[in-house]
């Protein structure tokens, strides 16, 4: 089997255990939206179309970020050492700045979401009240599968686009590709 073939079945796999972990929670539908799908589908049903869209996410993501990463001058030590069988390079500099990087962003979400909270509508809180996912899909479709799509999908795409256009690779590419992934 292909390296990134082999790659990209290994991140899909581990990305498409988060998507079914949604499967242990309910989804908040709006109430005329869930009547009208009751009317043609059981309720497994439903759950099972909800899996459709992060489904596809994942495809394009994982497809995305084997194709991209190395020409996009990313690496991922861990998965590569496991995957490849290469050695595992001392991880202590990445858990730290991880670590801080956690902390640095959690604290701007935080601060971010009590700055706003006065603009949003009504129907944002309902929303928020009723959705609340479980430790499961919070580790394993939050922690995994929205990294694999955002992390290594969307943000190794947009700093080989950055790449592209400006033909050298330097910190602002990295900068922008996280910013634009994030938001």
């Amino acid at each position: 089997m292909k390296r990134k073939t082999k790659l990209a079945l290994f991140l899909f796999f581990l990305g498409f255990i988060g998507v079914l972990s949604t499967l242990t929670m309910e989804f908040p539908l709006p109430l005329k939206a869930l009547e009208e799908l009751q009317q043609t589908f059981s309720k497994e049903q439903i759950k099972g179309l909800l899996l459709i869209s992060p489904t596809l996410f994942l495809i394009v993501g994982v497809v995305l970020g084997v194709r991209l990463y190395e020409q996009a001058k990313l690496s991922m030590p861990v998965f590569e050492s496991f995957i490849f069988n290469k050695k595992l390079p001392s991880l202590y500099p990445l858990i730290i700045v991880s670590l801080g990087g956690g902390l640095f962003s959690g604290l701007l979400i935080t601060l971010t979401t009590i700055v706003l909270q006065p603009f949003l509508g009504l129907e944002f809180f309902e929303i928020s009240q009723s959705f609340n996912p479980n430790p499961l899909v919070r580790f394993l479709y939050g922690g995994i599968t929205e990294e694999l799509i955002v992390r290594f999908g969307m943000m190794t795409f947009i700093v080989w686009c950055a790449w592209k256009f400006s033909r050298q690779y330097q910190s602002w590419i990295y900068w922008f590709g996280i910013l634009i992934s994030a938001l």
